[in-house]
């Protein structure tokens, strides 16, 4: 693994962490910081949505943590914004 290990957790690394290998297959591993770029908003209310259970977040070391695969098949199944012509 590349970068600079801080502190591990259960043998993963937490600060610099990328990817992580689960079940034979590689994972990409978000911070908060990376979920509220994607998603346009503060880290603040990626925590908060995360403590609420609104994003599928875990706790590793005292850090929330997201698995993009996880993330992205949780937007996936969030309902779309459906535009109604002439109401905007």
């Amino acid at each position: 693994m590349k970068g600079v290990i801080k502190r591990k957790t259960e043998g993963m690394t937490i600060r610099n962490l990328k990817t992580r290998t689960v079940g034979g297959r590689s994972m990409k591993v978000l911070k908060v910081k990376d979920v509220a770029e994607m998603l346009g908003t503060s880290p603040a209310n990626v925590r908060l949505l995360t403590y609420r259970g609104r994003l599928p977040g875990r706790k590793m070391g005292g850090r929330i943590v997201f698995l993009e695969e996880e993330l992205r098949e949780y937007l996936k199944r969030l309902p779309k914004v459906v535009e109604v012509p002439g109401k905007f």
